[in-house]
């Protein structure tokens, strides 16, 4: 399992050179409110407990400076990627994508269509 995912992240950091936090233990709750804030366009769990959460920059006060994050669980119990309070997430208020340990979340930023009331959206999907 890390040889797969230590070979994951770097190919991620070889397509596309980000900034990472490489060594983060998400909070252990497993509530939006509680959850640890994502830093980085490249965000590493190595520990944790049960429960562990992250929640992405927000899009509706525009925190969320790059268009893609990625999240590496290297933890060995699941976490929980949850949009900011208020954002959506695959079209859903307040949701969360749940990562296996040993897997990966992909997250990207949906931009809002010129002329369309419609909020921007963040696509996320788990990877095992």
């Amino acid at each position: 399992m890390t040889t797969t995912v230590d070979a994951f992240i770097e190919a991620m950091t070889q397509i596309r050179p980000m900034v990472a936090d490489a060594v983060l233990t998400a909070a252990a709750s497993d509530a939006q409110g509680g959850a640890w804030p994502i830093r980085a366009a490249l965000s590493v769990i190595v520990a944790g407990g049960a429960n562990n959460s992250l929640v992405l920059p927000s899009l509706l006060t525009n925190e969320a400076a790059s268009g893609m994050y990625v999240v590496v669980n290297k933890s060995a119990t699941t976490a929980q990627v949850f949009c900011a309070l208020g954002d959506t997430m695959n079209t859903v208020a307040n949701a969360a994508v749940t990562i296996a340990a040993g897997g990966a979340g992909v997250f990207v930023k949906k931009k809002a269509t010129p002329f369309s009331y419609v909020a921007p959206d963040w696509s996320g999907a788990a990877f095992t």
